[in-house]
Parts: structure tokens; sequence; C-alpha cells
């Protein structure tokens, strides 16, 4: 389930078609991935990152996937909603808690299925990240 850029194929500049979210603790992450999986979805669209392999898969600052990567970074840290998302998710590695992406088709059917599941174990805020979009399914504490 859990992935690293090279097993991924590619790095995400930012995830795209995935609800995502910060959980604290390993419990409630195994939680969150079996209230995913009651409700349909697929161990393959379920992803994790945490410690030093999740830090070099967010690479906040972009420092090691080249100049492209690191521009990118620094213009997306001017926005507010990625700003929010990429400092929320650094803050989360850095305070040993776990990401968790749900791979979807982009549906709003399938965001709510994702968010409703997943939200009973996060306090944090949950995303959809869509193709040049990215959207707040839930407000939480960042």
């Amino acid at each position: 389930m859990t992935q690293s850029p090279s097993e991924h194929g590619h790095l995400d500049m930012l995830p795209y078609n995935k609800v995502v979210t910060v959980v604290e603790t390993k419990d409630e992450l195994d939680n969150a991935l079996a209230a995913l999986k009651r409700v349909g979805f697929a161990e393959t669209d379920l992803f994790t990152h945490h410690g030093e392999e999740g830090r070099e898969y967010l690479d906040p600052d972009g420092e090691h996937h080249g100049f492209l990567f690191r521009l990118r970074r620094k213009y997306q840290r001017l926005q507010g909603t990625e700003k929010r998302m990429l400092d929320g998710a650094d803050e989360a590695l850095d305070a040993g808690y776990y990401l968790l992406g749900i791979q979807i088709d982009g549906s709003e059917e399938l965001q709510v299925k994702a968010r409703d599941a997943i939200d009973p174990f996060t306090e944090h805020s949950i995303y959809f990240c869509g193709s040049f979009t990215m959207t707040i399914l839930k407000l939480g504490k960042n």
C-alpha cells in the first residue's frame, strides 16, 4: 500500500484525482484504511506515506527532484489552498503523522464516499486534488 516515488512510477507535484488527508496515529490509519475498504475502495487505490520515505515523496522544497520541481514547489507555496495542504503535510511528517491518499476517478460521489469514510479518523483537513483544482472537503486543524 505504501508506495515510494520509484514504485509509483512518477512523483506527484500534487496528487491528481486523489482525496488526501493527515492521520495522526497508526491505529487511526489502520481504522481509516479498513473503513475505506469496507465502502468499496481497492487496496491498490490507497496510498500512505510516513517518516523519511514520506518526506522524500512529498519533497516539500523540491530539493531532491531538480530545478523545475523546485520552481513548481515555490509557486505552490504562494497559492492559498495548495500552500495550506503542502504546509500541513510537511508539518504532519515532522510530527510523525501519516499522509493518506485515495485514488478516485474525480467524481463528486467518490469524493464524498472517501471523505465520509476517513472523517471519523482525522481532525485534519481533507482535500480533493483534481485536474487544475483543489477543494477542501472538510476543514480541519491544518
